[in-house]
């Protein structure tokens, strides 16, 4: 088993309009831990979806993707006044799977939430170029648990755990001298 990241969002977006009615600005800003962020004001709504994709992974293509964790490094305004919504994975550029919104409150402090795990396929399948894939990757929202509020992403982040497939082991043997 290896575990391959965690590698950071490469582009930050919003999509989905249909869900939620308020936009994330700055949505680029996902893309490097650096406390620049990407936000959205809620005052008793939901914010539509804030979309990170392009992890930059290799995964061998005969590799066995067995889980997949995503982490979102964010904070309120106000403490526990907002929630995540809605936590989604995304394949081929679609929503799939389980949402792993846990509707916990977040905290006014910078600290990653972290969703799906090193067995964990958000129920789905994967294939490697799919985790490879640049429109692989995460929607998230939020919304408000009443009062208004400004929740802040600064950066979203991912982990692959994936098994070398024959064909890898094959030629890492064959490299090796091993089993030839």
């Amino acid at each position: 088993m290896t575990t391959t990241g965690p590698n950071g969002a490469g582009t930050g977006g919003t999509s989905n309009y249909a869900f939620g009615t308020t936009h994330w600005t700055n949505t680029a800003n996902i893309t490097a831990a650096d406390t620049t962020y990407s936000a959205v004001v809620l005052s008793t709504d939901n914010s539509h979806y804030l979309y990170a994709s392009n992890f930059g992974f290799a995964i061998d293509a005969g590799d066995t993707i067995l889980g997949i964790q995503m982490e979102v490094r964010v904070k309120g305004s106000v403490d526990l006044r907002a929630a995540d919504g809605s936590v989604l994975a995304v394949k081929a550029g679609s929503s799939v799977g389980t949402d792993k919104a846990t509707n916990t409150g977040i905290g006014t402090a910078d600290a990653y939430v972290s969703y799906g795990g090193a067995a964990d396929l958000w129920g789905t399948t994967w294939t490697a170029a799919q985790v490879n894939a640049s429109n692989f990757g995460l929607r998230y929202s939020v919304y408000d648990l009443g009062g208004g509020v400004t929740v802040s992403c600064d950066y979203v982040r991912c982990t692959i755990t994936h098994s070398a497939g024959t064909t890898t082991k094959a030629f890492r043997r064959s490299l090796l001298g091993v089993g030839v």
